[in-house]
This record gives C-alpha cells, sequence and structure tokens, in this order.
C-alpha cells in the first residue's frame, strides 16, 4: 500500500464540490479539518470551520478572531463579509469555562450552509485519544452535511482497551467483544468502526461515508495488512440497506499523505 505525496487530501477524500462536511472520530480529527480547511482557502474557495460540539480555538493565524454567534442565526450579508480570500473562517457560538469554542445547533448550520461554501465540521470528541467509542447521541452531525469522515488513529492498536489510550472504553469493549486491558487488535477496531450504534447508526446510507485510518506509520506492515484485511471484510458484510463506507483510506495526516486502503 502505497501512500500519494503530494496529493490534495480534497482529492484523496473524494470531496469534489462544496459542501457540509462531517468528521468524527479520534486520533487526527482537528488535524485533517485544520489542513483540509487551509488546504480549499489556499485554492481560492470559501471555506467556514465550525463544530457541534467543543473544540479547542485553532492556531493563531488561521483567520483572526471567530466569529461568536451566541443563539443567534448567521445572518448572509455579515458572512459574506466576514469571508477573506485564502483564509478560513471559524464560526462558534461562543467560549466555555474551560477555553474551548462551544458548538453551533443545528439550524445555525443550516443556516451557514449554502452554495459555494464549504462548511468543515468538527462533529464529537475523543479526549485526545487515539480511539473511541460513541455514545448515543454521538456524532451530532448536522442533517445538511453531505459527507462524513470517520477517523480513526492507528496508534491505538496493541494498547490496552483502558481510558489512556480509548475515549468511552467501556463502550468500546461492548461494541468490540474484547474485555477491558485487553489489547486492542485490528478486528476489534473494525467492528467498532462498522457497529450498528457506532459512528454510521444515524447517517444515510445514499450519502457519502469515508473511514480514515491516521498515525499507521506507528505500526508495523503486518498490523497494517490485518488492519486493512479486517476493516474491508467489516464493511463489506454491513446488510445491503444499513449505511457503509465508501471509500477507505489510510495514511499519516501530518506528512499529509493518504492512500486507498488495500
Amino acid at each position: 500500500m502505497a501512500l500519494s505525496p503530494g496529493q490534495p487530501l480534497a482529492e484523496a477524500l473524494g470531496l469534489k464540490e462544496p459542501g457540509v462536511v462531517a468528521v468524527a472520530g479520534s486520533g487526527g480529527k482537528t488535524t485533517l479539518l485544520l489542513a483540509l480547511a487551509r488546504e480549499l482557502a489556499a485554492a481560492g474557495q470559501k471555506v467556514a470551520l465550525t463544530t457541534t460540539t467543543h473544540i479547542y480555538p485553532p492556531p493563531a493565524g488561521l483567520n483572526g478572531e471567530p466569529w461568536m454567534l451566541g443563539r443567534l442565526l448567521p445572518h448572509s450579508h455579515e458572512l459574506e463579509l466576514r469571508l477573506r480570500p485564502g483564509r478560513p473562517l471559524v464560526v462558534a457560538g461562543g467560549y466555555t469555562p474551560a477555553g474551548k469554542l462551544s458548538g453551533l445547533t443545528p439550524e445555525q448550520v443550516e443556516a451557514l450552509a449554502r452554495p459555494g461554501l464549504w462548511v468543515l465540521v468538527e462533529a464529537d470528541g475523543a479526549a485526545r485519544r487515539p480511539l473511541k467509542a460513541w455514545a448515543e447521541w454521538e456524532p451530532a452531525v448536522p442533517p445538511s452535511a453531505s459527507w462524513l469522515v470517520v477517523v480513526a488513529g492507528a496508534a491505538g492498536l496493541g494498547r490496552p482497551l483502558d481510558p489512556a489510550w480509548v475515549h468511552r472504553h467501556q463502550r468500546f469493549a461492548r461494541a468490540s467483544g474484547l474485555a477491558l486491558g485487553a489489547p486492542v487488535t485490528p478486528r476489534a477496531l473494525a467492528r467498532v468502526l462498522t457497529d450498528p450504534e457506532g459512528p454510521l447508526r444515524h447517517w444515510p446510507p445514499r450519502r457519502p461515508a469515508l473511514c480514515l485510518l491516521n498515525q499507521t506509520d506507528a505500526i508495523s506492515p503486518r498490523q497494517q495488512d490485518a488492519l486493512a484485511a479486517a476493516l474491508s471484510q467489516a464493511n463489506q458484510a454491513l446488510p445491503p440497506q444499513a449505511p457503509r463506507y465508501r471509500r477507505l483510506l489510510w495514511g499519516r495526516l501530518r506528512w499529509g499523505r493518504l492512500a486507498p486502503l488495500e
């Protein structure tokens, strides 16, 4: 499985025209969102970066101060004034007591979405762990989302199934069949990513979903092959009418390299 150097992220992900892109999971979600926002903006696209949960403020210089909506809907005229060529616009509800940005409501995301604008949405949290399982309210995907990208950190493979490596570790254990404290296997991760109560639970079957396995430099080629086989088999075994991943990718986001998972 060869990585493709220099391939644009949007091209690798199959994102062909502006719309709402929801990103869920762990082990590289924020890295993907920031890299994609910068790439699209540098190509002259209009980009808004937001969340339906809580996120840390993006690095200084991304686009000045975030636009805080509070409970208000974004006004079209003000949105156009704030969108600047070459710089993504960060939009949030406000600041939390912990200093994070609070998320937008589904209604606010709906009002933000418009033709010609990329709206990149972080749709859940992972407490900075490489792996996670999903609570019943996750991911918080806005109804207008055209794509869902689910990220998982391969650095969690072989690590113990405990809170240090897995967010919502007890749910992960139930979905995977692993015992708490047992090493996380490729098959266990594949089960969680394709679980009926997992990240695809509310996703419309006809809309494209993608799975991105990040941090693959942290595992051996043998583990990479086992993970590719396990996820491909689990995805193909999903019922015909169930949502499934249309594209499986792997790579290292910090290097800007992705490739199809074979």
